[in-house]
């Protein structure tokens, strides 16, 4: 409770400083890559670390890759992946020995179509495919997954310059894999507010609200990223999450640093 009261008051200084301090032109113009509908080529290294129930921890590196591509009539679409390689030891739903365990995880890619810009309005659909890639078997779900997504993004910058707001929504399911691995169903809500700060800082809020439908059980977080943009090409933040309703045991406490870097 401590840190999380901690973390509350920095949240509330954070979100005072633009009304104290107003944005220069310079950084209103620098995309920071965190607006889904405003992609950028990129390349990014994350290190996580997630405490679970009990003694169960794990460690993340991940490389990330994202690049758009413009379509007609004002469409793109937006191509990433990601590779991680994780270190876990302690009983958690995927390691229920509490092996100490190293390898990689499972590969994500995603697309995301994105309509032009009506007005305040930006919307997306697209989706999200997840191969059973683990390379040991406590480190992946054993399921090939399809995960659609539908979402919006509303404008915000008449009443704060770079502010926005967004809901994603997506239905993650199984549709084949490996024998004696549970099947997947899923339902996503991803709630998001952003506002830029001077000197190229930001704060963005991008809790994953889960309900797993087979357990009927929720996961609900506590979700905050703070960031700078170091030159107009790199950018570094780090993200905390905490669980305020962990029935799904995904983790306690999570921390991710990012370095990214955009050409």
């Amino acid at each position: 409770m401590r840190l999380q009261a901690k973390v509350l008051v920095i949240v509330c200084f954070m979100l005072a400083m633009p009304c104290i301090i107003p944005l220069r032109a310079a950084d209103e113009e620098v995309n920071n890559g965190q607006d889904f509908t405003r992609p950028v080529r990129r390349f990014d290294t994350l290190l996580r670390y997630d405490d679970m129930i009990g003694d169960a921890s794990s460690s993340t590196l991940t490389l990330h890759a994202g690049l758009p591509f413009e379509l007609r009539r004002g469409w793109m679409v937006s191509l990433s992946a990601e590779l991680p390689y994780i270190r876990t030891k302690g009983i958690s739903p995927n390691n229920p020995e509490g092996k100490s365990v190293n390898g990689f995880g499972e590969v994500f890619t995603e697309a995301l179509f994105i309509a032009p810009t009506k007005g305040k309005w930006t919307y997306v659909v697209g989706a999200q495919y997840i191969p059973p890639t683990a390379s040991k078997k406590e480190l992946g779900t054993g399921r090939y997954q399809l995960v659609p997504s539908a979402g919006f993004k509303y404008d915000l910058s008449g009443w704060m310059q770079g502010a926005w707001c967004a809901v994603m929504a997506r239905e993650a399911f199984d549709v084949a894999g490996y024998s004696g691995y549970s099947h997947i169903n899923q339902t996503i809500i991803q709630p998001m507010f952003n506002i830029n700060l001077p000197d190229l800082w930001f704060v963005t809020f991008a809790p994953e609200i889960r309900y797993d439908w087979r357990n009927s059980k929720w996961f609900i977080p506590f979700d905050i990223t703070a960031g700078k943009m170091i030159t107009r090409r790199t950018m570094m933040s780090i993200n905390y999450k905490s669980a305020i309703n962990d029935d799904q045991k995904l983790y306690v406490d999570e921390v991710e640093g990012r370095v990214g870097f955009f050409f």
